[in-house]
Parts: structure tokens; sequence; C-alpha cells
């Protein structure tokens, strides 16, 4: 048995864990999964339109100057969740 607990040598190939997110107005509130993770916000025409980290409280407060549909991307142990949001 390989130091995974599986009974291959090969990595875990396990589904990833979603972390979840809630939107109140422009607050997003995430899990604590998510404190540290790199957040990107990008719209229709896939220009990034705001970035940031997600902080020690697990909220991010996006400008109010943001309307409409994005894609919300957050980077979680080297691996990219992808979600939609409308402002």
């Amino acid at each position: 048995m390989s130091p995974n607990g599986n009974n291959h040598n090969g990595p875990n190939r396990s589904p990833a864990a979603t972390p979840e997110a809630y939107l109140d107005g422009y607050t997003l509130t995430f899990d604590a999964s998510c404190i540290g993770c790199p957040l990107t916000l990008v719209d229709e025409e896939e220009n990034i339109v705001y970035t940031t980290v997600i902080d020690d409280t697990g909220t991010v407060e996006l400008p109010d100057t943001l309307s409409g549909i994005f894609e919300l991307q957050i980077v979680w142990g080297g691996i990219t969740f992808v979600g939609e949001i409308e402002l």
C-alpha cells in the first residue's frame, strides 16, 4: 500500500472539495479553507477587472462600481475553481 492509502503508487485521484462562497450585495464571504487564496474577477470580454487575496476574515468587499456578470476565479491549493456571479 502506498503512503496515500491507495493500493497503487500513483497520486490520489479523489475529487477536490469545492470551496463555498456567498454573495450579499458587494460582499463575498468564503469558508475558512479559502483564506489566503487569490481571487480574480473576469468580465465577459475576458478582461481581469479585479484581483485580491482573501484575507483572514474570509470576506472580500468588491468595488460597488462593478456591474454585470463576471467569472469568479479562486486558486486553492494549485487548483483554480471557476464560478459566475452577477453584480
